[in-house]
């Protein structure tokens, strides 16, 4: 048994690296945005128009945050209702989120463009400023026209992440960076707008991406679809819960940005603002490597929640901090040697004092990384178990009271070194909090008896029968009858036998997991295999329809699946993650 299992992590851990891969490109739609227009903004506009950029991130966040809780709200449903075999209420849960973005992004861009003054003085435009208040305004209503598309965008990767489709994912990510570097350009350049181009070349790229993502969707989705009769309210309730957390995350980093500014502006020099900038958005880019592993165990560790395999799910999330951390130390070592030149990216080099402040506040992101990269693993992993609670309200006191608390007290004594080092302060709490959490509370979110799940791997045809006679044992370990413990041995020869004899095709690391699930007097047999596309739901379905003989059981055609569909109390397939998924159940 430890020596399937241990094969068995390796599959886990393959998707799991191939997945962190992709989730780098589609964290990096939103922020990259956000660096590629500080950056060009910086070099090409001058600090007057960074200043006016800068305090426009608040309402940015606050977009991210609207957009996290409908996609990772939705993803994480959906990757639950996978682990359990549920296609159809997965694609009815994809429906009631499609339709909950398209009524409040509508009324979010409303507000924005019609009361950008007001929401510019808000969030701390000075008149005091020349032209600060019309700047802010009109980057705020230009974004404004573009944020239904950048929302929609997020939600429709996330479930082709679930479907497995990494390839149109990163087609999106690059159409999105492309099309905003040279959107960017020709405005500096050509149309001479000013702030209000960079608004208008980032809506205009996040535009064209989404309607790139929703040809594909529409043509190319085998899982999921969008329909007004699919809207229900408890998905709704379902998506909210479990979206919550990314809301209470980027809902309190509004607070926080704001609080940040005006604790720079009240006591410490306004020149401060730029170097928190330049530190924000290397947070930013950091980010996104860190959200390539945590969004890779939101999707992984969902659906293992789903199929309750606690063991499985514990075991990604150690590999998973492991290979965070040493990418994290190497991360920090190169920062802290090449401070100033990063900084230089942000900041014309003749801005000799902010480059020397930027310079200074990286030093200090460095300190940070390692507990922020473990404590955000944890954290999402908490969250996709089914504690969206405890996520939620750490998320909260992460960047209110850890951050804004120690930032407030260390500024008296450190001054702007103090405002840095308030980070590091948070993410150390959060990790340890984390990890007290999941050591001594997450093993009893799992409600299945771990003792009566096997789990195997197979990578030739002689493994088959030694797993059906693996499984045929443990089913008379716990109490099942001969008759469904014989069937279940059988079902399980034959459709991995199946899988090895059409589906491994000697070039790619072909594997097939098999689950056994037994609870009480339901057993549920779980096969998945990473080979091409195959649904025997539907091929038994087009082998009935075309073979007039099989009534009478003389045609020989599909007969091992047809046998199975017979003796079996219910048969569910879909394909998620690019893996085939057939869950049958005795």
């Amino acid at each position: 048994m430890s020596q399937t299992k241990e094969k068995d992590n390796n599959l886990y851990r393959k998707l799991f690296i191939q997945l962190v891969g992709t989730n780098l490109l589609v964290n990096m739609v939103q922020p990259l945005n956000q660096i590629i227009d500080t950056i060009l903004t910086g070099r090409g506009l001058g600090a007057n128009a960074l200043e006016a950029y800068a305090l426009f991130l608040p309402v940015n966040s606050f977009m991210i945050a609207m957009s996290c809780l409908f996609s990772k709200g939705n993803q994480i449903s959906c990757a639950h209702l996978i682990g359990r075999g549920k296609a159809e209420s997965a694609k009815r849960m994809a429906s009631t989120a499609f339709g909950a973005v398209l009524f409040l992004t509508v009324i979010f861009t409303f507000v924005l463009a019609v009361f950008s003054s007001q929401i510019a003085m808000l969030i701390g435009a000075s008149p005091d400023v020349e032209n600060q208040i019309r700047d802010t305004a009109k980057y705020i209503k230009c974004y404004a026209f573009g944020i239904p598309a950048a929302v929609f965008l997020d939600v429709l990767m996330c479930l082709m992440q679930l479907e497995g489709k990494r390839i149109i994912v990163v087609v999106s990510s690059v159409c999105v960076l492309v099309m905003n570097i040279a959107g960017d350009l020709a405005n500096i350049y050509i149309f001479r707008r000013g702030i209000m181009g960079m608004a208008c070349a980032t809506a205009v790229a996040n535009i064209t991406a989404f309607c790139v993502m929703l040809i594909y969707f529409c043509k190319k989705s085998k899982l999921f679809s969008f329909s007004l009769r699919g809207f229900h309210k408890e998905d709704l309730i379902q998506i909210l819960k479990n979206g919550a957390p990314g809301l209470s995350y980027y809902g309190s980093l509004v607070v926080r940005s704001v609080f940040m500014n005006i604790l720079i502006i009240t006591r410490l020099d306004r020149s401060v603002l730029v170097s928190l900038l330049v530190f924000t958005n290397f947070g930013i880019l950091v980010d996104v490597i860190i959200g390539g592993h945590s969004d890779s165990i939101v999707l992984l560790g969902g659906v293992l929640y789903g199929e309750k395999d606690k063991e499985e799910a514990e075991s990604l999330l150690k590999f998973a901090c492991k290979t965070g951390a040493v990418e994290m130390a190497l991360i920090a070592l190169a920062t802290a040697i090449f401070s100033k030149p990063i900084a230089t990216l942000f900041l014309n080099e003749n801005d000799l004092i902010y480059v020397a402040f930027a310079a200074q506040a990286l030093n200090f992101a460095a300190l940070y990384l390692i507990p922020d990269m473990i404590a955000c693993i944890e954290k999402k992993y908490i969250q996709t178990i089914g504690n969206g609670l405890y996520t939620g309200v750490t998320n909260v006191l992460a960047n209110i009271l850890y951050t804004c608390g120690s930032a407030w007290i260390l500024v008296i004594f450190m001054g702007e070194k103090g405002l840095f080092l308030s980070y590091t302060v948070c993410f150390v709490i959060a990790m340890i909090s984390n990890t007290v959490y999941i050591y001594f509370f997450s093993g009893k979110r799992f409600d299945s008896d771990q003792e009566k799940i096997l789990a195997a791997r197979i990578t030739d045809i002689k493994e088959c029968v030694k797993v059906s006679e693996e499984i045929y044992s443990h089913c008379k370990l716990h109490g099942v009858d001969k008759k469904r413990s014989y069937l279940i041995s059988l079902f399980t020869e034959e459709l991995t036998k199946n899988v090895v004899t059409y589906g491994f095709d000697g070039k790619n690391d072909n594997m097939i997991m098999v689950k056994l699930m037994v609870s009480g007097d339901s057993i549920a047999l779980c096969i998945k295999d990473n080979c091409r596309y195959f649904d025997p739901t539907k091929y038994y379905e087009l082998v009935r329809e075309c073979d007039e003989s099989i009534d009478n059981g003389s045609g020989l055609k599909g007969f091992g699946i047809r046998m199975i569909m017979k003796l079996s109390k219910n048969v569910t397939y879909m394909n998620s993650l690019s893996l085939n998924n057939l869950k049958i159940e005795v």
